[in-house]
């Protein structure tokens, strides 16, 4: 895992405040942008029975309930969890009702009450690791459910930049832990590790990670390029380049149907 570092005041940060800032500032996708995303594509392709809806849905992070909406008019049942308290607000009232401020590290349900649960960009935020959170999402899952995870990616551009840089594990005063990224190779190993099967895992978000490349790397080229020239080269080297260039890493896992026994 890599760490990446961010500027930070001298008063510690209320996490509250820090995701209601971090959700007033980004972008709020429709549904149809949700169901065109990496994301929804895997779920639809690998989850059984998550195309003919009737799960019930942990959504860890649900921010302003985008994915919340998207999965109801799929047929499924979210639940929405978030330390965000004001964005929380912000919900329609419909999903509002299935939201709670909380903290997916210490969830406040039963054991096996989910069929599925999804946590996109969160887990990598917390310097002790992901193991808390990855296990308490176990918990949660009935038998035979599924947790899907995204962080950033460790990926090769990133390597090829530390080596060259020689920072990767920098940090200077006045800054602070902000997220790890991983390889896929290590949060399918954090998965295991956590109590999950049949753990796979992919590198996804290519355009976004050909879009960065653009304008960090490339920046002096790609501020003279076309308008039309820059959109068929962040579609065609996020298709091709993802591998090497891809923003995040998703990985999946399956609860067992039966727990394991010794031999």
């Amino acid at each position: 895992m890599r760490k990446d570092w961010v500027s930070s005041p001298a008063d510690p940060l209320d996490a509250g405040a820090f995701w209601d800032a971090h959700w007033q500032s980004s972008e709020s996708p429709g549904a149809a942008d949700i169901r065109r995303s990496d994301e929804y594509r895997w779920l639809r392709a690998n989850v059984p029975r998550f195309a003919r809806g009737g799960l019930d849905v942990l959504d860890c992070g649900c921010g302003r309930g985008e994915w919340m909406e998207a999965l109801r008019g799929d047929g499924h049942r979210p639940y929405g969890i978030d330390l965000a308290r004001q964005t929380l607000q912000t919900i329609d009232p419909t999903s509002r009702r299935t939201t709670a401020v909380s903290d997916f590290r210490k969830l406040a349900f039963a054991d096996a009450r989910f069929d599925l649960a999804i946590n996109w960009g969160g887990v990598e935020h917390h310097e002790d690791g992901p193991a808390v959170a990855l296990r308490e999402a176990w918990r949660v899952l009935r038998p035979g459910g599924f947790l899907v995870v995204t962080t950033p990616c460790h990926n090769r551009r990133i390597k090829l930049l530390d080596g060259w840089r020689g920072d990767g594990e920098a940090t200077a005063p006045g800054t602070r832990f902000y997220q790890y990224r991983f390889t896929p190779a290590e949060l399918r190993a954090a998965l295991a590790r956590a109590g999950f099967a049949q753990v796979r895992s992919r590198v996804i978000a290519g355009r976004q990670g050909m879009s960065r490349c653009l304008d960090q790397e490339l920046r002096p080229v790609a501020a003279r390029l076309p308008v039309r020239v820059r959109w068929v080269m962040v579609r065609a080297g996020g298709l091709l380049l993802r591998p090497f260039l891809g923003h995040m890493v998703l990985a999946a896992g399956r609860k067992p149907e039966r727990p394991e026994t010794g031999a």
